[in-house]
């Protein structure tokens, strides 16, 4: 093994090495991340904190104890080693429990405000103010949970207007979720195991990349929202002492309705294989991952459990302030 390592940095020169290595080319990675998973296990056993540095410094001493050189195990690294760790066990899953299409789904809530403007607009050049009229409720919000299947089938919209918490009721049927502490409480855990389902947490500062609803389904459904929004706002509505005329909840309800639909089955049933969830197994759709999962590397396969009960212990921390860097999308 040292003489591959030696190798490498011969062949490739350090520039280049490093480049490969930090892209998640698999030059050598495999048993450094092996490592790095038994590190982790042991460490969380103990009860003690890994952060993304500590993770890091490790990977490095690693690296040199077999003797490969040039190696750099950045936050670039870490946060790819993340995702190959999150597909690894996707997959696992899939093969352990024979997951088909309809066994596959994915659940996000997201912060929608009442009043939706546009961030730009055209002006006459010389304009010191930019004014975009609204109807005053630019600080209220509400919770918009959407949930999908890998056949592209679209739950109906859940959504929570003002609550003491501002979450997701922990009763929220979850099959994958974003790391956020109330999808580990123990009535989400109890309504897990009630329902039969398992549950794969996407790492903290990963969802941009793993996470369906965030790369794919996300973007259209809150511009759709905003057209919708600038048509109402357009046939200016007016209470009887002259002022713009507030959304009501119904008018909420049906927007989010129809910003929801508008998002095609095609493009839901695309982003869990975007994400690498959904694909075949045999790696043969890795053209079908969208292009900054793609550069992560190829996907280290279990070796006697060790990811699959390290990811759980990574992906499930008690405390977020305990990860340094680890900051949720």
């Amino acid at each position: 093994m040292a003489h591959q390592g030696a190798s490498g940095a011969l062949n490739y020169g350090k520039a280049k090495l490093r480049r490969k290595l930090i892209n998640g080319a698999p030059v050598f990675s495999e048993h450094v991340e092996d490592a790095l998973f038994e590190y982790l296990e042991r460490e969380r056993s103990a009860g003690r904190a890994v952060s993304n540095r500590i993770l890091s410094e490790e990977a490095v001493k690693i690296a040199n104890s077999m003797q490969f050189g040039n190696f750099i195990a950045s936050s670039h690294y870490i946060n790819r080693w993340k995702q190959r760790a999150f597909r690894s066990s996707a997959n696992s899953l899939r093969r352990r429990n024979g997951y088909t299409l309809y066994n596959m789904a994915n659940m996000d809530q997201t912060m929608v405000r009442i009043d939706n403007p546009a961030n730009r607009t055209n002006n006459v050049v010389g304009k010191s103010t930019i004014r975009i009229v609204n109807t005053g409720c630019a600080r209220r919000g509400f919770t918009v949970c959407l949930a999908a299947y890998a056949t592209g089938h679209k739950l109906p919209a859940f959504i929570i207007f003002k609550e003491q918490s501002g979450k997701i009721p922990a009763r929220a049927l979850q099959a994958f979720a974003y790391q956020a502490p109330i999808h580990k409480t123990q009535a989400a855990t109890n309504a897990f195991e009630e329902y039969d389902t398992d549950v794969l947490y996407v790492p903290a500062g990963c969802t941009s990349i793993l996470q369906p609803a965030d790369v794919y389904w996300n973007k259209p459904f809150k511009s759709t929202l905003q057209c919708l929004w600038e048509q109402y706002m357009r046939e200016e509505a007016r209470t009887p002492k002259g002022n713009l005329k507030k959304l009501s909840r119904q008018h909420v309800l049906d927007f989010v309705a129809e910003a929801w639909a508008a998002v095609p089955e095609e493009t839901v049933a695309r982003s869990f294989k975007g994400c690498g969830i959904s694909n075949v197994l045999d790696d043969s759709e890795h053209s079908d991952l969208h292009s900054r999962l793609a550069d992560v590397g190829a996907v280290v396969p279990d070796h006697d459990g060790v990811q699959a009960e390290c990811c759980d212990l990574f992906f499930a921390t008690d405390s977020e302030e305990s990860f340094d860097g680890f900051e949720s999308d």
